[in-house]
């Protein structure tokens, strides 16, 4: 058995039965598992989407940050726990977090998988990509309805009339939050409870439960997942095997996802691989 590393392969051709990889090199049988697109730090760079006539679905970003219209590098590392995060009908429960360039976190991440899919994109045309007119809105205070909030305020505006708006949002909000928040609600801080009017306290409670941020992108190269790749329907699930050509095999994230979250393809790559070397060697006995 010859072992080769850092070798290139540049061409992949079958003539007879026989693979013949850059020009030189004769093989039975061939598995690509190269990987997807949107992780090189991981040494993948989507070679394999070119080194077969296999048709190729849209390659997009999976499980991305997103980067925001709004300049939040004053408020990196700021966590919001427990919230919800909304992209027009679907909603995601989990944290985020406040980057140099957006935002980040596990709903940050899931919620991105739906802006992509939602999105028309090809990172094989064009890597540098520009989102328009999407936007998502987080609840900050989901176990709150806003009914709920509403009688709360009517009590404790009344109770705690002369407390200042921006230190009574401590009870509801990370205290280093609260300045964004009230940047982007519209609202100051400096006003006392008692002298908030019915307006002002219909926009807090409307920002709590969906305070909105544009996003403009995606931070591609800490993007953990390609969403996209070799499409599954030309490759045989029982053994990995292309539909195509006799004797090709195809593994791990270089292969189309299945559904729209493309998940944390380690365990699918590892199924994939080792039903695509399992049948590979049989196809040789």
């Amino acid at each position: 058995m010859n072992i080769k590393y850092n070798f290139k392969v540049e061409s992949i051709d079958k003539k007879d039965d026989k693979f013949i990889i850059n020009d030189n090199i004769k093989a039975s049988s061939v598995i690509i598992a190269t990987g997807g697109i949107t992780y090189p730090q991981t040494g993948s760079t989507g070679d394999g989407y070119y080194l077969t006539s296999h048709e190729v679905s849209d390659i997009k970003y999976g499980l991305s940050p997103l980067i925001t219209r709004d300049d939040l590098r004053d408020y990196a590392g700021i966590n919001l726990y427990n919230v919800s995060v909304s992209y027009k009908k679907s909603e995601i429960f989990g944290d985020v977090l406040i980057t140099h360039q957006g935002l980040t976190g596990p709903a940050i991440l899931n919620i991105s998988n739906l802006i992509s899919y939602d999105n028309d994109y090809n990172l094989l045309d064009n890597k540098n990509i520009v989102l328009d007119n999407v936007r998502i809105a987080i609840d900050l205070t989901p176990d709150y309805t806003r009914d709920e909030l509403s009688e709360k305020f009517i009590l404790d505006f009344q109770a705690k009339g002369k407390t200042l708006l921006k230190n009574y949002l401590k009870y509801l909000l990370t205290n280093s939050f609260i300045p964004l928040f009230l940047e982007k609600a519209g609202l100051d801080g400096e006003v006392k409870l008692a002298n908030i009017t019915k307006k002002d306290k219909n926009r807090l409670i409307n920002s709590l439960k969906g305070l909105e941020f544009e996003i403009v992108g995606f931070m591609g190269e800490l993007s953990k997942v390609t969403v996209g790749g070799i499409k599954i329907d030309d490759i045989n699930s029982k053994t990995m095997e292309s539909k195509l050509v006799d004797g090709l095999y195809f593994a791990g994230e270089v292969l189309e996802p299945v559904g729209y979250t493309g998940g944390y393809n380690l365990k699918i790559a590892f199924s994939t691989g080792y039903l695509a070397g399992m049948s590979a060697s049989k196809s040789l006995d």
